[in-house]
């Protein structure tokens, strides 16, 4: 076994029920007592389901014992009088009040232990120097909310560098996250080693026209060298493992993109560097960035933070997000109500971000009355090949609702647009009403366009009052019908 011949000393495996005996419906079910037969000194398993704020104590503990240079047993039984004098989990809605979860599964972790139960490091000899050398990046800083989510796209990344993949691209409508996942891939890659540096260039902030010499300027600057074009780059990227993000290449214009990609291909080919790239646009539509047929570029499609039956991720993001400031006004809203607005903008990231700050001032039932007009709930629309950003994102703000950007907008320009309609139809006389039969309510917000799985049918022209709302969303498509 690779494990073993490897001298590896110990393994974790956090799943749930990893240490189950002979459970067929479980993927790693008898898994721990057979890596300990194959000659792994020790392995560490769940014996039941395990929650993720379990695992953070249990593990963050276990780690502190471990670098405190204790023995693999004996620092997991001061992880074990953590989790037992520390029993809260996360807070919980009963009644009109938040209270904490309490669960005491301190018994949940077990090691399984073939031989001695010895430190897993040992102390440094006297008068030893041990040097450590820091990542070079330009990577900011983490959010202040942290970084929830995202477990199986980071997996794919890492283990798609680890193998065979040159280049990833992370696609997706704005607002997804594109940009939160690389910078994230790009500290834990750094700081797992994978990587020795990691450079960052966001194009939507850069105005110059040439994208390469933008991308060589910021390689330079984190690998300290004097790079004057992109075959300086490569030979650079050659002598330290790299990993380059080009983030928001939806912003270049077609010429400059094709030179951007054709170089970012020579730097993923040249030694231990890979490159992340991040956009809007599906397809490059350029032979070296195939979505079929090949492994050495590989495209991860980004959807929503969670759904309604795994609605753990966005949950816990919303109540970081919701102990910022200011402070909220109202009560917090129930589990039950916040998947339920979660859902109706299919777990959008941005948008979540958005309903963390409406819901410290409004209700649930507040916003969700705002965008009754939607029927079904929203689902994020494809993206605008013209303007390159998100056909349902928003173009104008409504004072009333006071929503900032968010897809719900599209809602309610939809409500607004029928309840202009309705006056009008009314105002009118019996006779005008006989003469010229009213026109039927159309079936989404952009004056009578329709959604199909086939094809998106145009909207029929504005009229009336609701001519101002429309123009802002006539590209748009709505947000009835199926997707």
């Amino acid at each position: 076994m690779t494990l073993h011949r490897r001298h590896v000393p110990l393994v974790i495996l956090s799943a749930c029920q990893s240490a189950a005996q002979g459970q067929g419906e479980e993927p790693l079910g008898s898994v721990a007592a057979r890596l300990t037969a194959a000659g792994i000194p020790a392995v560490l398993a769940m014996t039941h389901s395990v929650l993720v704020p379990t695992t953070r104590a249990l593990f963050g503990k276990l780690y502190e014992q471990l670098a405190r240079h204790r023995a693999i047993g004996e620092a997991l039984d001061a992880a074990r009088f953590h989790l037992h004098n520390h029993p809260e989990k996360y807070e919980v809605q009963r009644g009109p009040e938040r209270v904490p979860l309490r669960l005491y599964d301190w018994f949940v972790p077990a090691l399984y232990q073939s031989g001695a139960d010895v430190p897993l490091l040992r102390k440094a000899g006297k008068g030893a120097h041990i040097e450590t050398t820091a990542p070079r990046t330009n990577l900011p800083a983490g959010p202040e909310s942290g970084f929830f989510g995202r477990r199986s796209e980071l997996w794919d990344i890492e283990r798609g560098f680890a193998a065979k993949a040159r280049r990833i691209t992370l696609t997706g409508f704005g607002g997804q996250g594109k940009t939160a996942l690389a910078l994230e891939a790009g500290r834990w890659l750094t700081r797992t080693g994978l990587f020795e540096s990691a450079v960052f260039v966001d194009y939507s902030r850069v105005q110059a026209a040439d994208a390469v010499a933008v991308a060589v300027s910021h390689i330079g600057t984190v690998l300290g060298e004097s790079l004057p074009d992109a075959g300086a780059a490569e030979q650079a990227l050659k002598r330290t493992a790299t990993l380059v993000i080009l983030d928001n290449l939806e912003s270049l214009a077609a010429e400059p993109l094709r030179e951007l990609l054709a170089a970012a291909n020579g730097w993923s080919e040249s030694g231990g560097t890979r490159v992340l790239l991040t956009t809007r646009t599906p397809d490059f539509g350029h032979p070296d960035y195939r979505i079929e047929g090949t492994n050495v570029h590989r495209r991860i499609l980004l959807a929503g933070l969670g759904r309604r039956k795994a609605p753990d991720d966005a949950l816990e993001w919303f109540a970081e997000l919701a102990k910022l400031p200011p402070a909220p006004e109202v009560p917090s809203p129930s589990r039950e109500a916040l998947i339920e607005l979660f859902d109706r903008v299919r777990f959008h990231p941005l948008s979540i971000r958005v309903l963390a700050q409406q819901l410290k001032t409004r209700r649930p039932a507040e916003l969700a009355s705002a965008s009754a007009g939607c029927s079904p709930p929203l689902r994020p629309a494809r993206p605008d090949r013209r303007t390159r950003r998100p056909s349902c994102w928003p173009r104008y703000a409504s004072r009333s609702t006071g929503w900032t950007s968010t897809p719900e907008r599209c809602c309610l320009g939809s409500a607004s647009s029928r309840a202009g309609r309705s006056r009008r139809t009314s105002s009118r006389s019996p006779a005008s009403a006989t003469s010229k039969p009213a026109r039927p309510a159309p079936s989404g917000p952009c004056c009578g366009g329709n959604w199909s799985r086939r094809r998106w049918s145009r909207p029929s022209p504005c009229r009336g009052s609701s001519r101002r709302s429309c123009a802002s969303i006539r590209h748009w498509p709505p947000c009835s019908g199926s997707s």
